[in-house]
C-alpha cells in the first residue's frame, strides 16, 4: 500500500493536465473577480470616511490626564477580575466532570465557557428573587474571588500561550488594540443601546426582574445581558462591554485549539488567519452584543462533541468492562454531557441557537448509522442537560408572557397578529419580487397586510444564485455590521473541491463536521431571508463562519500535496490572505479614526462631549429628557428603539411600531391619548427623522407616504410642545390634562 509520502512524491512529478491548468487558471480569475467587487464595494463604504479625515479642523488635540487613564484602567481591571472569577468558577464545575487528556489551552476555554454560564444563570435567579442590590454583587464577587483565587492563580502559572510568528503577532495585537481601545468608550451600540445594556440597567434600577414590560427583546434568552447586569452593577457599562471583547479572544484560542489538538495541523496559526480575516469578529468585539459569546458556544459545543467522538470510539469501548473501558466511557460521556451544556448555554444567549443542538444530534445519529439503538442513550442525555440548562430562559417568559418563546409562534402578552405582521415583514425576502409584490402600506403604521403575496420561484431561484457574492459584499445586510471579509467566498470552489476528492489527512471527517455545521446553518439563514429581510443580518451567521476557519485551514494545509515545480497554488492563496489581512488591517484604522478613541482615553473629552459627538441628537435627546423632565416622568418614545441614556422611565418603541398598534387598537386620537393617559404617560419623545425614514423605507413605486393624520391630530389636539431637539429631529411633547 502506498503511503502519504509516495503519493505526494508521485504527484509532485506529474505534469498536470491541460484540464488541471485551465481549473486553476479560472479559479485565480475568481479569486480577482471576487477581491474586485469586494473592495470596490469597500471604497464606497469608505469614501465618506476618508472625506471626513480629511477635515483635520475637528480633530481633538493631545493632552494627558492621569484621571482619565486610571478610569479605564479601572473598567479594563473590572473585566479581568470578573472573568477570573468566571475562569475559576468554571474550572471547579469542568474538573466535576473528570474529563481526561485535556490541554491546558481547552481547560482554560471551556471552563471560562462554563463560569460565564454559571455567573449569567446565577444572576438570572438573584433578579428572579428580587435581590438585585450593589451589596449583593460586591459580596458575590468577593466571595467567589476568595474560593478560587489560589487554584486559578496556580493554573495560569503553569499555563503557556503558543506563540505564532511574529508577523502574526503584528496583525493580531493590531486589530486587537483598535478593538479595545473602542471597547474602552462608553457604548454607543444601537442593539446595546436598545435592549442588551437597556434590560440590565432597567433590571438594576427597580431591582428585580419582574413581568410588565412591553419590550419583546427583555424577554429573548438573556444570558450575556446577565453577564452585562453583574458588570453594570460593580462599575458600570464599559465592563460590560469588555466583557463581550474578551469572547474574541476566547475565540481565537478556541479556532487555534480546534487546528491543532483536533485537526493536528502542522500550522495551526493559518486557523487563526482565517479568523481575523473576518472583519465583523473585531467589530463585534467593541460592542455590547452577543454574537461572539453565541458563536463561542456553538463551536465549543460541535468541538466537545467530536472529542465525544474520538474518546468513546463509536465502535464498542463504550461497553468494556475494563477499569480502562470504564474509566474512557466516563470521560467520553463527559465530553457529550459538557458539550449538551455549552448547546444550552447557546440556547441562553439567542434563540436562533437551536440549530445548534439539532445539529449535533443528527451527528449522533450519523456515528450511530449502523445501529441505531445505542444512539438513544446519548441523543436522550444529551437532551436532557441541554434543555436543564437552556430551560431557565424559556420558563421565565413562559411564566411571564405566557409564551415561551416569546414573541415567536403563538404570540402572548402585549402580542397580537398587528404586531407579529409588524416584526416579521413576512413577504419582504429575496423570495418576493418588488416588482410583482407591492405592500399596501408600512405594517408598523397600517398593520396587517390584506394582500396575499406569493413567492416568485424564477426570482428566487436567481436570487439564491447570487446570495454568497450578495452575503460577501454586504450591500443587503439591513443591519451593516456584518462583513465577513472576502476569504470565504474565495475559497468556496476549494470547498467543493474538497468535497468531490479524496484530499485531506486522517481527520476528514472532523473537517467534514465543520463544513455540514457551517452548511446547515447556512440554509436556515437563507430560509429566513427568503421570506423576511429583518433576518438578512450577516452576523447571524457568525458561527458558521467560525466553524469555517479550522475546516478552510485544513483544506489549504493539505493542498500542499497538490504542488507542482512550475507553481504552487496553495502558496499563491497564502499570498491572497496575506494581502486581505493587510488590506483589512488598513480599512480597521480607517473606520477606527473617525472615532478619535484617544481624545476620550486620555481626558482630552469628557463622557458628555464624547456620546454628543458620536450619538448626535440622540443623545442630545436624552439629555433634554434627564434635565428637563422631573423624576417621576413617564415617556413614551416613538419611532425611537434607543432608551439606555435615559434615566426617567422610559418606554421605547422597540420595533417602530408603537403608533400603528395604537391606531389599530385605539382608532383615533382620543382613542391613543385616553389610553396614554391612562397607562401612566407623562410625555411623547418624537423621534421624526426615525419616522421618516419609516415612511420612505414603505413608499409605494417612489411614492413618498404622508405623515399619519391621527399623529398629526394627536399633535395639535391633546399634547403640548415642550422641547424641539436638534433642529426638529426630535419633539419632546407633554400629554395634555
Amino acid at each position: 500500500m502506498p503511503t502519504d509520502k509516495s503519493i505526494r512524491t508521485s504527484q509532485l512529478n506529474t505534469r498536470p493536465s491541460n484540464r488541471d491548468w485551465i481549473l486553476i487558471a479560472l479559479f485565480l480569475v475568481w479569486v480577482t473577480f471576487i477581491l474586485a467587487s469586494y473592495y470596490l464595494v469597500q471604497n464606497a463604504f469608505l469614501q465618506p470616511l476618508i472625506n471626513e479625515l480629511s477635515d483635520f479642523e475637528d480633530w481633538i488635540p493631545l493632552t494627558l490626564s492621569a484621571s482619565a487613564v486610571g478610569r479605564s484602567l479601572l473598567d479594563l481591571l473590572t473585566a479581568i477580575w470578573i472573568t477570573l472569577i468566571a475562569l475559576g468558577t468554571g474550572r471547579w464545575l469542568f474538573h466535576r466532570l473528570a474529563i481526561q487528556e485535556v490541554t491546558e489551552l481547552e481547560e482554560s476555554l471551556f471552563s471560562l465557557g462554563l463560569g460565564f454560564g454559571a455567573l449569567g444563570l446565577l444572576v438570572l435567579l438573584f433578579g428572579l428573587v428580587g435581590i438585585l442590590y450593589l451589596p449583593v454583587f460586591y459580596g458575590l464577587a468577593i466571595l467567589l474571588t476568595a474560593l478560587t483565587a489560589k487554584p486559578t492563580w496556580n493554573f495560569l502559572r503553569k499555563l503557556t500561550i503558543p506563540r505564532p510568528h511574529w508577523l502574526i503577532i503584528v496583525l493580531l495585537a493590531t486589530t486587537i488594540l483598535l478593538s479595545l481601545s473602542l471597547a474602552l468608550l462608553p457604548p454607543t451600540s444601537w442593539d446595546g443601546l436598545f435592549y442588551h445594556l437597556a434590560a440590565p440597567k432597567h433590571y438594576l434600577r427597580v431591582g428585580i426582574i419582574q413581568p410588565g414590560i412591553d419590550i419583546p427583546h427583555f424577554n429573548y434568552p438573556a444570558l450575556v445581558e446577565m453577564n452585562y447586569l453583574l458588570a453594570l452593577s460593580i462599575r458600570g457599562d464599559v465592563p460590560a462591554v469588555l466583557l463581550h471583547f474578551a469572547f474574541a479572544l476566547f475565540l481565537v484560542g478556541l479556532v487555534y485549539s480546534i487546528a491543532k489538538d483536533l485537526l493536528k495541523l502542522t500550522n495551526a496559526w493559518l486557523a487563526v488567519l482565517f479568523l481575523l480575516g473576518i472583519p465583523m469578529v473585531f467589530s463585534l468585539a467593541s460592542w455590547a452584543y452577543t454574537d461572539l459569546v453565541l458563536a463561542f458556544y456553538s463551536l465549543a459545543a460541535l468541538y466537545l462533541l467530536l472529542k465525544y467522538r474520538h474518546n468513546i470510539q463509536v465502535t464498542g469501548v463504550e461497553h468494556s468492562s475494563s477499569k480502562n473501558g470504564y474509566l474512557t466511557q466516563l470521560s467520553g460521556r463527559s465530553w457529550l454531557i459538557l458539550s449538551a451544556v455549552f448547546s444550552g448555554l447557546a440556547m441562553g444567549v439567542k434563540y436562533t441557537s437551536f440549530m445548534v443542538p439539532l445539529i449535533l444530534i443528527t451527528f449522533i445519529v450519523w456515528w450511530y448509522r449502523r445501529q441505531l439503538t445505542r444512539a438513544v442513550k446519548p441523543i436522550l442525555l444529551f437532551c436532557l442537560v441541554a434543555l436543564v440548562v437552556a430551560a431557565p430562559w424559556y420558563l421565565k417568559n413562559f411564566v411571564f408572557t405566557g409564551n415561551p418563546v416569546y414573541p415567536f409562534v403563538m404570540n402572548g402578552r402585549f402580542w397580537d397578529n398587528f404586531r407579529a405582521a409588524a416584526y416579521s415583514e413576512t413577504g419582504t425576502g429575496i423570495g418576493f419580487n418588488p416588482d410583482k409584490c407591492l405592500e399596501t402600506g408600512p405594517r408598523s403604521l397600517t398593520g396587517p397586510n390584506p394582500e396575499e403575496c406569493n413567492i416568485d420561484f424564477a426570482y428566487l431561484a436567481k436570487r439564491l444564485v447570487t446570495l454568497p457574492y450578495d452575503l460577501t459584499l454586504g450591500i443587503n445586510d439591513v443591519s451593516r455590521d456584518g462583513d465577513t471579509g472576502p476569504l470565504f467566498l474565495v475559497f468556496l470552489p476549494l470547498i467543493l473541491f474538497y468535497l468531490t476528492h479524496r484530499l485531506g489527512n486522517g481527520r476528514r471527517a472532523d473537517v467534514n463536521a465543520f463544513l455540514y455545521f457551517a452548511l446547515i446553518q447556512y440554509l436556515f439563514w437563507t430560509l429566513g431571508v427568503i421570506f423576511t429581510t429583518g433576518l438578512w443580518q450577516s452576523r447571524l451567521l457568525l458561527p458558521a463562519f467560525v466553524a469555517l476557519c479550522p475546516a478552510l485551514a485544513s483544506m489549504l494545509e493539505n493542498l500542499a500535496q497538490f504542488d507542482h515545480p512550475k507553481f504552487s497554488l496553495h502558496r499563491q492563496l497564502y499570498l491572497v490572505i496575506g494581502l486581505v489581512l493587510l488590506a483589512g488591517v488598513a480599512i480597521r484604522i480607517v473606520n477606527w479614526l473617525p472615532h478619535q478613541a484617544w481624545a476620550y482615553l486620555i481626558g482630552n473629552e469628557t463622557k458628555s462631549q464624547h456620546l454628543t459627538r458620536r450619538l448626535g441628537s440622540h443623545y442630545l435627546a436624552m439629555q433634554a429628557i434627564n434635565e428637563k423632565l422631573p423624576d417621576d416622568a413617564v415617556v413614551t418614545f416613538l419611532w425611537e428603539p434607543r432608551s439606555y441614556y435615559c434615566d426617567r422611565e422610559c418606554r421605547p418603541d422597540s420595533i417602530l411600531d408603537s403608533f400603528g398598534h395604537l391606531q389599530y387598537l385605539y382608532h383615533d386620537a382620543s382613542g391613543i391619548a385616553r389610553f396614554l393617559k391612562e397607562s401612566g404617560t407623562s410625555h411623547i419623545l418624537l423621534f421624526n427623522t426615525g419616522l421618516e425614514f419609516v415612511l420612505e423605507d414603505n413608499s409605494l413605486e417612489g411614492e413618498p407616504m404622508s405623515k399619519p393624520a391621527v399623529l398629526a391630530e394627536l399633535q395639535d389636539e391633546y399634547l403640548s410642545l415642550h422641547t424641539s431637539i436638534a433642529g426638529g429631529a426630535y419633539q419632546l411633547y407633554r400629554l395634555n390634562d
